[in-house]
């Protein structure tokens, strides 16, 4: 009997250490720094769970912001003032996004920013990592803005295909809420 009581005390250990062990290694929180070094400087390093770095950069002036945003998929926003770029990284499968002006709003999979474009101020919508997988423009008569992001009010997914944006329209920055399936 003190046997077998000795015996299931070791195997719930082992599968402890093992299941912490697992945990660790898989915890995202450990898979990027941030150094602050002198004169302003700053040093960014992300790597994928097996230790491989993604990436390793320095900034000069501007802070890095790293947020944890799904159990595999990390931000690093840099910029000030009235423009701010965001790539998107999966530490699992080590892939980055291109950066993103202004993003605001995402999903686990789509991205939605402002950009000027073709000589239009356009809504964007696509896919996180490849637009050849999706994009989608949004053209209305936005207000006149110099920023893409002051048209914008608000904007968030309601689910996988439909989008709640809320902007201004026009030269009187009339206040517009549309749902839109994408």
């Amino acid at each position: 009997m003190k046997k077998k009581f000795i015996l299931s005390a070791c195997v719930i250990f082992i599968i402890a250490i093992i299941v912490i062990f697992y945990r660790m290694r898989y915890d995202i929180s450990n898979t990027y720094v941030v150094y602050e070094k002198e004169d302003y400087y700053y040093e960014v390093i992300i790597k994928q769970y097996d230790g491989k770095v993604i990436i390793s950069e320095e900034y000069h002036c501007l802070e890095p912001i790293v947020q944890e945003i799904d159990k595999d998929m990390l931000t690093v926003t840099v910029g000030r003032g009235d423009y701010w770029v965001t790539r998107f990284i999966n530490v699992r499968d080590g892939v980055v996004s291109e950066g993103f002006g202004n993003m605001v709003a995402y999903s686990h999979d789509k991205v939605v920013y402002p950009a000027y474009k073709d000589g239009d101020m356009k809504i964007i919508v696509q896919d996180i990592f490849d637009e050849n997988k999706y994009y989608y423009e949004i053209i209305r008569d936005y207000a006149p803005v110099a920023v893409g992001k002051y048209m914008i009010i608000d904007a968030k997914f309601l689910d996988d295909t439909t989008l709640y944006l809320k902007y201004y329209r026009g030269e009187e920055w009339e206040e517009v809420e549309e749902i839109i399936d994408l």
